[in-house]
């Protein structure tokens, strides 16, 4: 089956799943000093791959309406059926990296990164995951 729809940017779907990303490292490496935790959220998805750099009492409170998924993601969730959890699990849903920071370095940061946007917080862990707020996981 060939897609060519607005979710794929004119692209057919083997060319939008195959399109290569910006590498982050030449935008993150002045950063360094102020990141605390990064984490490239790569296959396993926002849960896989965010809640690894957490000590056992912190976790990620991620506030899934601070971003549009991408039309890929919607496209591949809509023709497969797919739940959100699964989707949340399996892809980054457009947040690729995902760096923790200081309060006071939010503007600084975001600044320094176009395309970057605030997608949560860090929060004592108590009883839940790792990860909050995301589909499929302890919210």
């Amino acid at each position: 089956m060939l897609f060519r729809s607005e979710e794929l940017e004119g692209r057919t779907l083997g060319e939008a799943l195959l399109a290569v990303h910006e590498s982050f490292y030449p935008a993150l490496k002045p950063l360094m000093p102020h990141l605390h935790a990064l984490a490239h959220i790569t296959g396993g998805g926002i849960p896989g791959n965010l809640g690894r750099p957490f000590p056992e009492h912190l976790a990620a409170r991620i506030d899934t309406a601070s971003w549009q998924v991408p039309g890929l993601f919607r496209l591949i969730q809509h023709e497969g059926n797919v739940t959100d959890a699964e989707m949340f699990r399996t892809f980054n849903m457009g947040a690729g990296m995902i760096v923790a920071i200081a309060p006071g370095d939010l503007e600084d940061t975001l600044a320094a990164l176009p395309g970057s946007w605030r997608i949560g917080q860090v929060v004592v862990r108590g009883e839940g995951g790792a990860v909050q707020g995301v589909p499929g996981t302890d919210e």
